[in-house]
């Protein structure tokens, strides 16, 4: 059986820096090929292209997808641009993988998930693919979760939007906590200069989640736990630039540490950056999903909640701080 050719639309520093070597490791193990590279800088695309054994150069993503008709299109430009290639992967019924987040807005996430109609999609919340989260996320199948925590910091982060990264901390704790939002409160309050964001959560199913995003701290740190009555998980994420590189996953039980799980657990090295965020493991998955093996568990529907509370988060820092309470 032939494997997957699919095409990428993007070759900025996030994508070469972590999509690159993750596409470039399934290429050398023979799970998939490139059919095309497209990005504004054809100079950029052409090293992209050259990286991943292809000559297939292109600056314009409709001509790209005519000429190679992958298999499938990896989108990873940033959210301005993501919904127009979205949509000409859609028109063109060419499955898809994209950045988060999908859309700068509510109104054009929700105007995708109609268009999407079916059509097989990943949306990259990588901390969802991640070795420490999904293995988090096994330990508490069938543990019904009481409440699930989100620490996010950063170190002299002061963009004036930093909400496309908060959303991994909110999407982390929606994924953990499991069911969908039933009702959240947003709090921004600006300190020396810099908004931080504290939101408090309910799902359809009761668990309780509290998160917790400070741009700009003396130390950058990422962590997540999921608490029932009888185990929890706790996971140290292994974001690169975190005082605690490359983290740790914990299985607490009867108040003592049942299991600790690090890089070499999940036969990965440690500074195998791809890998341990989990850019490997939402590109391994998408090609699991175009053969037909696999669902996907980060949609434009999944992924809903987390642009809801990201509007949040931009509106308040827009209006100068302040509280906005959503119920879905």
């Amino acid at each position: 059986m032939p494997v997957p050719r699919i095409c990428i639309v993007g070759c900025g520093n996030w994508s070469t820096r972590l999509h690159l070597p993750a596409i470039l490791g399934l290429v050398k193990a023979g799970l998939v090929s490139c059919a095309g590279v497209c990005d504004l800088n054809r100079d950029a695309a052409a090293d992209y292209a050259a990286a991943l054994g292809t000559g297939a150069v292109y600056t314009e993503a409709a001509a790209m997808l005519d000429r190679c008709r992958p298999d499938g299109l990896a989108i990873v430009v940033d959210c301005e641009a993501s919904p127009r290639l979205a949509m000409l992967s859609i028109e063109k019924r060419v499955p898809f993988l994209i950045e988060k987040p999908p859309a700068p807005d509510t109104p054009t996430h929700a105007d995708l998930l109609s268009a999407v109609a079916g059509l097989p999609h990943v949306v990259a919340y990588n901390r969802r693919h991640s070795p420490y989260v999904s293995r988090a996320a096994q330990w508490m199948a069938g543990h019904v979760p009481q409440v699930v925590t989100a620490l996010m910091t950063r170190h002299g982060r002061r963009e004036p939007d930093f909400s496309t990264t908060a959303v991994h901390a909110v999407d982390t704790a929606l994924f953990l906590a499991g069911g969908r939002l039933a009702s959240a409160r947003i709090e921004a309050v600006k300190v020396s200069g810099v908004f931080n964001f504290f939101i408090s959560a309910v799902n359809d199913i009761g668990t309780r989640i509290a998160i917790t995003i400070t741009p700009d701290t003396a130390s950058a740190q990422e962590h997540y736990a999921v608490r029932s009555l009888d185990r929890s998980a706790v996971v140290l994420f292994p974001h690169p630039g975190v005082i605690d590189y490359p983290g740790r996953l914990d299985l607490h039980e009867k108040n003592s540490i049942a299991a600790r799980l690090e890089p070499g657990d999940f036969g990965i090295r440690h500074d195998d950056e791809p890998a341990l965020a989990g850019i490997s493991g939402e590109y391994r998955l998408f090609l699991d999903i175009l053969s037909g093996a696999a669902e996907p568990v980060s949609t434009l529907l999944t992924s809903l909640d987390t642009q809801l509370i990201r509007a949040s988060i931009m509106n308040l820092a827009g209006k100068n701080g302040g509280v906005q309470e959503i119920s879905p």
